[in-house]
């Protein structure tokens, strides 16, 4: 499988995977400076977007089981019941407004690849990772924002395994594609999967 890399705009590099045969499997732009921000607005929207659903459903709930009911979540839905309409449109503006920048993308590329999560498995016993690097998360799925980012698009994702860390510990690569481009989507996937030698080889077996 070839890479290869060229210019784009923002400070980042267009990515192009090949099989043997030639044919592009998956093409990518890497973002620098702007992709923060641009992902940053999302996470926000989307957190919006969930409390929102979350008072929605379990807001009655929380009433009489708040006792019963995790912390986090507690939260999450008293987060939901506290929003303003101001907060509820401006996430939803967002949205839309995301849903056609990333469909654009798509005029030019066939699949985006990102990691499925931003950090390595975390012992069991950790609630969640509070921190990446030198950035400090601020809620309790923040970790997982590239999974959970991209179901605001609309867009058809996969993940996949695509390596190890160096303690042997499994990571994965999500795959992403355009809205209803499952079929094409799912090729990509095993294709890629079928290149990288790596499903076979799990699940590991768990340590003591």
């Amino acid at each position: 499988m070839g890479r290869g890399t060229d210019g784009a705009h923002g400070g980042g590099c267009r990515f192009a995977a090949r099989c043997p045969g030639g044919s592009v499997i998956a093409r990518s732009v890497v973002v620098s400076t702007a992709g923060h921000s641009l992902r940053r607005d999302a996470i926000d929207t989307f957190q919006t977007l969930r409390a929102l659903l979350l008072a929605t459903v379990h807001g009655e709930l929380l009433k009489r089981e708040r006792a019963r009911i995790a912390p986090d979540i507690a939260w999450n839905i008293e987060k939901g019941l506290h929003l303003s309409i101001d907060e509820i449109l401006a996430a939803k503006r967002a949205r839309t407004a995301l849903y056609h920048r990333v469909a654009n993308f798509f005029d030019g590329y066939d699949i985006l690849a990102c990691p499925t999560v931003s950090v390595p498995p975390f012992p069991v016993e950790q609630r969640f990772p509070t921190e990446i690097g030198d950035e400090k998360l601020t809620t309790y799925i923040d970790w997982m924002s590239f999974t959970f980012v991209i179901t605001l698009t609309a867009c058809a994702a996969i993940s996949i395994p695509c390596g190890f860390t160096r303690s042997g510990l499994p990571v994965g690569l999500q795959l992403i594609g355009r809205s209803h481009g499952d079929f094409a989507l799912l090729s990509a996937a095993h294709l890629l999967e079928q290149e990288l030698q790596i499903a076979h080889q799990l699940p590991i077996e768990p340590r003591n």
